[in-house]
């Protein structure tokens, strides 16, 4: 199911920051939500495994197998795999955790780049599991249904 409309609602909330265009220095493999990798993997029109580890149904790494596989150059260990060229590559559908940067917090921006208005940690979490919640099966009379299979898997 495509969640695009929920998620984009959800981004919605975040607050707008004035940046500097200096953050793709601190841009690392991050988190993100399932939800969330398979739409960047459609805007890249790239499978998800070409890109993200699944750690869990609900979670994934990003990282790029490309890299693992000797298809590409490697990059730092720290650095986000979609980076390109210090852009973003999929910025118009980039994950919560990385529109939260600069705006919490917990997560202020090195840079001095500042948000139009103050965001708690507390707000972030409830975004963070509203995304969650697009991802995570159902409860069904008390259970979960049974996990879903991995593209990987057979």
């Amino acid at each position: 199911m495509n969640h695009d409309k929920e998620l984009d609602e959800i981004y919605a909330e975040v607050p707008a920051l004035t940046c500097k265009k200096k953050c793709w220095r601190s841009c690392g493999v991050v988190p993100a939500f399932m939800v969330e990798a398979e739409r960047m993997a459609r805007y890249l029109d790239r499978p998800i495994e070409s890109f993200a580890l699944a750690t869990s149904d609900v979670t994934v790494m990003l990282w790029d197998r490309a890299i693992d596989d000797g298809l590409a150059a490697p990059i730092p260990e720290d650095r986000c795999p979609l980076l390109r060229f210090n852009e973003c590559s999929v910025y118009p559908v980039r994950p919560l955790i990385c529109r939260l940067y600069g705006i919490v917090p917990r997560m202020k921006c090195q840079w001095g780049c500042e948000p139009e208005r103050p965001f708690g940690d507390d707000q972030a979490h409830e975004l963070l599991a509203r995304v969650a919640a697009l991802t995570v099966p159902p409860i069904v009379h008390g259970q979960r249904p049974p996990k879903r299979k991995r593209r990987d898997q057979k």
